[in-house]
């Protein structure tokens, strides 16, 4: 549960830092608009927690959370080749929706742990969730330094193959598949 909150808040928080230089560096979008990039994030991120209630309702938190980090591979991946606005905000786009049931989902899991109390579950996934928020961004920093921003970014695609592998945590054991 705690890998994906960390996957659901690395995205927002790699796109907080690095979604405007990669609008100018790889869609030469002018400095003066290039927070669009974050605000595309954030404002998919927000549609998708507005439905995010009815989707996982209908479909299950797994289901969703899987979905979910398939549009953050997608969008990730998107990113990274993007040579034109189009691209990268699209990609942007489907970050922020693909993310935006993640965290709240992990915590809803959390507070469901058998042997754990509710608060215990909440509390334990969300520390170690800011453990891992607190290295996302410097390591997309590191590794854009030694070979470049578009492998930095590049990170995106692995958040999403982690959440897509282990989307079934945020599953309640009636639906947890065998």
């Amino acid at each position: 549960m705690a890998i994906i909150a960390i996957c659901g808040s690395a995205v927002e928080d790699i796109a907080n830092n690095w979604a405007g230089l990669a609008a100018v560096d790889f869609a030469d979008v002018p400095a003066a608009s290039a927070g669009i990039a974050f605000s595309i994030v954030i404002g998919s991120q927000c549609l998708g927690r507005f439905t995010g209630d009815v989707l996982v309702t209908r479909f299950g938190a797994g289901r969703i959370a899987r979905l979910g980090g398939g549009l953050i591979t997608l969008g990730g991946v998107g990113a990274v080749l993007a040579h034109e606005p189009v691209l990268l905000l699209a990609s942007m786009a489907a970050l922020g929706f693909g993310s935006a049931t993640l965290v709240p989902g992990a915590l809803g899991a959390a507070a469901r742990l058998s042997g754990v109390d509710r608060a215990g579950g909440v509390t334990l996934v969300n520390w170690l969730m800011r453990v891992g928020f607190l290295g996302t961004s410097p390591l997309v920093g590191v590794i854009a330094a030694e070979v470049g921003l578009r492998w930095g970014l590049s990170i995106l695609a692995l958040v999403g193959v982690l959440t897509v592998i282990f989307a079934h945590r945020l599953d309640s054991p009636e639906r947890r598949p065998c």
